[in-house]
């Protein structure tokens, strides 16, 4: 063991901490957080990818555990978006495997620049008062076109597969966008779809042979297992407004350092 090696694990269980907060404030899954890291530590963005989302999985089970235990949990309109992500996820994983790693830097940064541009839209969309419109509760479900459902589920799926971040922060704006949920609702389901999605793209990642950090993997669960509950009851004291904001400066911090490494 290496002087180094108690350092990195003191590092990958405080930024499973982290993202498990994040996970549970924004319904994100963490991984917009723990793939910089781990890229930051050294390693290879596909593993980076592969490993996140190992930790995702046990992070948003956490998440959810609580969710289900304190709030309304639609577990119908679960299913249902995640039927389709689980599906995708191993595309997204099939194409990570494909493309060059500066190439998948890139997208990455992309990613976030577009997300944060589907947040500022979704939270003008609440008329920006820092209020949830149409409640906190199961009950506040819309009955929508099942196309649409499908859609954001599948993108979710996709983005889980192709980047590890559990693909939460489409899933969010296209739930209060497109089917008229709730922000801190869409949340919850958000977390409970990236449970599934996670767990679909860790299994294609073993079947194909992917590098997965499983050591890695679950010391960053640890801590991840500690900060999702804390986030999800954080949820519910913040403002849409509030948990926006903390999303889109996590996300310019990141797209920022991943176009400087994919570039410099």
């Amino acid at each position: 063991m290496t002087d180094l090696q108690p350092m990195q694990l003191l590092v990958e269980l405080v930024a499973g901490f982290a993202a498990g907060v994040f996970a549970g404030i924004t319904g994100a899954g963490g991984g917009i957080l723990l793939v910089p890291i781990m890229v930051w530590l050294g390693f290879p963005a596909l593993a980076a990818t592969a490993t996140s989302n190992v930790a995702i999985s046990l992070s948003a089970a956490s998440g959810t555990w609580t969710n289900t235990r304190k709030f309304a949990l639609p577990w119908r309109r679960v299913v249902v978006l995640a039927i389709p992500a689980v599906l995708m996820a191993p595309l997204g994983v099939m194409l990570a495997r494909r493309l060059p790693e500066a190439a998948l830097l890139l997208m990455f940064a992309g990613f976030n620049v577009v997300a944060i541009g589907l947040l500022e839209v979704r939270l003008h969309g609440t008329g920006g008062a820092g209020v949830d419109v149409g409640g906190d509760a199961g009950g506040a479900i819309v009955a929508v076109r099942p196309a649409p459902v499908v859609a954001t589920g599948a993108g979710g799926g996709l983005l889980a597969g192709l980047f590890g971040v559990g693909g939460g922060l489409i899933m969010v704006p296209l739930q209060t966008l497109a089917l008229s949920t709730p922000v801190r609702l869409a949340s919850r389901i958000s977390l409970a779809v990236v449970l599934f999605a996670s767990m679909s793209a860790v299994a294609s990642h073993v079947v194909t042979g992917g590098d997965v950090r499983w050591s890695a993997g679950f010391v960053i669960a640890i801590g991840g297992l500690v900060g999702a509950p804390i986030g999800a009851r954080l949820l519910h004291g913040l403002t849409d407004r509030q948990s926006t904001r903390i999303i889109q400066t996590t996300m310019v911090l990141v797209a920022c350092s991943f176009l400087w490494r994919a570039l410099g």
